[in-house]
């Protein structure tokens, strides 16, 4: 008769005695298991709740960005122009004020910077322009030409130090490969508002290694030619 091994014996009973554990476990702590699982539901539904929730806010601002945008460029089709300003400028700011955090948010200071430097207030385009790089929801897209933005401002106000560092950050941003050469220019252009040539040949010549279009090409070229001579 073959002998029974003793582990084989007390090995399916020390998983039973375990199950036994268990299930005397739950029955005397049955209020804290179904509390425990109560709040992981709560959470999971707290979770759901908020992304419908964010879904339909960023749908309603998307929405109300869509009409500010419209009604500022069919303002200038319909050659309204800056007339239209004031009102397209409201409609901007409610975005902002009323779904604040949200990418329409974010898409309506970049919007305002760019309004503000069209009839040449350029302190409140520096101002919405920093606003919206310092906005969680920035597009990073769009940080490079909102640099740029700035740098066209504090260009126009003359202050020279301020521009070039504001174009320098934008050849920082990913998007920047595409309008290198064009930034590059800008801040040869502000050397030679400067009266510093020589950085604003070593620019230039920076701007002429990207890849640009025709026109941006030949005004670096003849740039080059001038500075050179």
């Amino acid at each position: 008769m073959a002998k029974i091994d003793e582990k084989e014996l007390k090995t399916p009973n020390l998983f039973l005695e375990k199950a036994r554990r268990s299930l005397d476990y739950l029955v005397e702590n049955r209020k804290r298991v179904f509390l425990a699982a109560g709040v992981a539901v709560g959470v999971v539904l707290i979770a759901v709740s908020w992304y419908f929730y964010r879904f339909d806010y960023e749908s309603k601002a998307q929405k109300l960005y869509a009409a500010a945008f419209n009604y500022y460029h069919s303002a200038q089709t319909d050659y309204a122009g800056d007339a239209a300003v004031p009102q397209s400028v409201e409609k901007y700011r409610e975005v902002v004020e009323k779904f604040p955090g949200t990418k329409a948010a974010g898409l309506a200071l970049f919007s305002l910077g760019n309004v503000y430097y069209r009839v040449a207030d350029y302190d409140r385009a520096v101002e919405a322009f920093q606003d919206f790089l310092k906005s969680s929801a920035a597009r990073k897209e769009l940080k490079s030409l909102a640099f740029s933005g700035l740098g066209y401002c504090y260009e126009e106000k003359g202050q020279l130090d301020k521009a070039v560092e504001a174009y320098e950050s934008a050849t920082n941003e990913p998007i920047s490969s595409a309008f290198s050469g064009m930034t590059y220019m800008n801040i040869g252009r502000v050397y030679e508002k400067s009266k510093d040539p020589k950085k604003a040949l070593d620019y230039y010549r920076k701007a002429s290694e990207q890849k640009n279009d025709g026109l941006v090409d030949a005004l670096v070229k003849r740039k080059i030619a001038e500075l050179s001579s």
